[in-house]
């Protein structure tokens, strides 16, 4: 009786088990997609980031190679929309100064100020 009431318990236990994990992965999907849209929602938003080196190139392609627009003084600030990529190994965030638009080094800017 004990040894037929263990087996049915394991199998039990077995079975909600196996379920669980569906059930969870089911839940973790939709903080995702929330997430995503509070993201593109950001990339829509612009801000301001502060230039903390001396003489940092505005470039117009992202990347050491694209040509240098102006150079920009520490302290400088210019707007930035959340844009950018990643090219030699370096990020880049798409900026405004000014008239120009261009891609600066993200080693370069600070976003407190």
């Amino acid at each position: 009786m004990k040894k037929a009431l263990i087996v049915t318990m394991l199998a039990a236990v077995t079975m909600v088990g196996s379920i669980a994990p569906a059930f969870a992965a089911e839940k973790s999907k939709a903080p995702t997609v929330e997430r995503k849209q509070i993201l593109t929602r950001a990339a829509r938003t612009a801000g301001h980031v502060k230039i903390t080196g001396d003489g940092v190139r505005l470039r117009a392609k992202p990347g050491l190679n694209g040509t240098v627009l102006a150079l920009l003084d520490k302290g400088t600030l210019v707007e930035y929309n959340n844009e950018g990529a990643y090219v030699d190994g370096q990020e880049w965030l798409y900026v405004k100064y000014g008239s120009l638009e261009g891609y600066v080094s993200k080693n370069y800017v600070s976003f407190k100020y």
